[in-house]
C-alpha cells in the first residue's frame, strides 16, 4: 500500500468517526462532514494519485531480473545497463531519456572503461529504447568479444572486422558502424538490413557468420 493511499484511508476514517459521534448531529453538521469526505477524496485523487504515478528514474533490480512489484507505465521505458559502470542494473526511466543520462544515473563509467569505445562508438545523445540493454565494455574487452567462435559481433566489431564479411567493403562497414552509433545496438541479425544498401542478397552472404551478442 502506497503512502498516499494510507493517508487517504486514515483521513477518511477520522471523518467517519466524527459522523458517528453523538455531538455531531444535525443537518448543518452532517453537510459539513459530508463536505469533508468529498474534500478528502478530492485531495487523494489530485495529490495522492499523482504521487503514485510519478515516473522519475528508479532502480528496479540490481541484477538481470525485474522485481515482482514493478509498475509498468506507457510513459516510461525499462532499460538494463551493465559493464564498466558504477551501478549496473535494470532501471525505469521516462520516455525520451538519452543514453548519457542513463549512464549518469548508473553512477557514471569506471576508470577501467574502454575509453576508445566511449569516444568513438558510444552515442550518448541517442534516445534509449524500451527493453534495450546498454553494455559499456571494459578496457580491451571489445577486441576479445568482437569475434566469438568465428562469428563477427556486428555490435562491437571494428571496421576491419566488418570488412572481412563477404559482400561488406569499407563503405558498408562504415555505414554499419554509423547506424549502430546513431540507433543503438542491433537486436537481431536481421536488423542489419536496416542499414542503407544492405538487402536480403547481401545479408544472405554473411548471415551465418555474424552474431549480435
Amino acid at each position: 500500500m502506497t503512502q498516499p493511499y494510507k493517508n487517504f484511508v486514515n483521513n477518511l476514517s477520522r471523518v467517519l468517526e466524527l459522523i458517528r459521534s453523538p455531538q455531531y448531529k444535525g443537518p448543518l453538521t452532517g453537510a459539513f462532514l459530508f463536505g469533508g469526505i468529498l474534500f478528502t477524496i478530492f485531495t487523494y485523487l489530485i495529490v495522492g494519485a499523482g504521487e503514485f504515478s510519478k515516473t522519475s528514474v528508479s532502480l528496479i533490480a540490481g541484477g538481470n531480473t525485474l522485481g515482482a512489484s514493478t509498475i509498468y507505465d506507457k510513459n516510461t521505458i525499462i532499460v538494463e545497463i551493465s559493464g564498466a559502470v558504477k551501478r549496473p542494473g535494470v532501471y525505469r526511466f521516462e520516455k525520451e531519456t538519452r543514453v548519457g543520462d542513463i549512464i549518469d544515473n548508473a553512477g557514471g563509467v569506471l576508470d577501467t572503461v574502454d575509453k576508445e569505445f566511449v569516444a568513438v562508438s558510444l552515442n550518448i545523445a541517442r534516445i534509449a529504447k524500451d527493453g534495450e540493454k546498454i553494455y559499456i565494455p571494459f578496457i580491451g574487452e571489445k577486441e576479445r568479444s568482437s569475434s566469438i567462435e568465428g562469428f563477427v559481433n556486428i555490435n562491437t566489431a571494428t571496421k576491419s572486422e566488418l570488412e572481412s564479411l563477404p559482400g561488406v567493403g569499407p563503405a558498408y562497414a562504415q555505414k554499419i558502424i554509423e547506424h549502430r552509433t546513431q540507433n543503438g545496438p542491433f537486436m537481431t541479425k536481421e536488423d542489419i538490413m536496416n542499414v542503407s544498401g544492405i538487402g536480403e542478397g547481401t545479408f544472405g552472404k554473411f548471415s551465418d557468420l555474424i552474431s549480435v551478442d
